[in-house]
């Protein structure tokens, strides 16, 4: 989630090809459990009709050169099948659409169909974990890191 707005992003990148074992498992733990709160927060909000939205919402955990969590219609799969998903998080304005519908005798008749408009605010249940993030997640992980970063200091010597 680290990206656009945010300062530091590139040293924060470059500390954590650099850090210990260690202390890449502590932040690797933290961001599995980060996740696991913010996909349940998105489970519970996910509107309901069927199920199978809220089947296909994941997380995922990227261990690398830097650590990248990921939280929604991940799989290719998944986002062509529920892109509605997107529409209903985002939001969408009122117009109106053309339609068609197949009579009995095989004709095919179109007309015009009222779209009432979707709200961005009304759903919000994976965007809106961002503003989660940043003020429920974002202090802890900041806390880890400067937990680490004291033990790093402390760890260096005047060779």
């Amino acid at each position: 989630m680290i990206g656009g707005k945010w300062l530091g992003v590139r040293s924060t990148r470059r500390f954590l090809a650099n850090i210990e074992p260690e202390a890449r498992r502590e932040l690797n733990d933290e961001f599995q459990a980060i996740g696991d709160r913010l996909l349940g927060n998105a489970l519970a909000e996910t509107p309901r009709r069927y199920g199978g939205l809220v089947s296909a919402i994941q997380k995922r955990v990227t261990i690398g050169a830097s650590l990248i969590l990921r939280l929604g219609l991940l799989t290719r799969r998944a986002k062509s099948e529920f892109f509605y998903g997107y529409i209903l998080d985002q939001g969408r304005r009122a117009g109106r659409a053309n339609a068609a519908r197949v009579r009995k005798d095989g004709t095919v008749e179109r007309y015009l169909v009222n779209v009432g408009a979707i709200g961005r605010s009304k759903y919000n249940f994976v965007f809106g974990r961002r503003a989660d993030f940043d003020a429920n997640e974002l202090p802890r992980l900041r806390s880890i890191f400067d937990r680490i970063l004291r033990r790093a200091s402390a760890g260096v010597g005047n060779d």
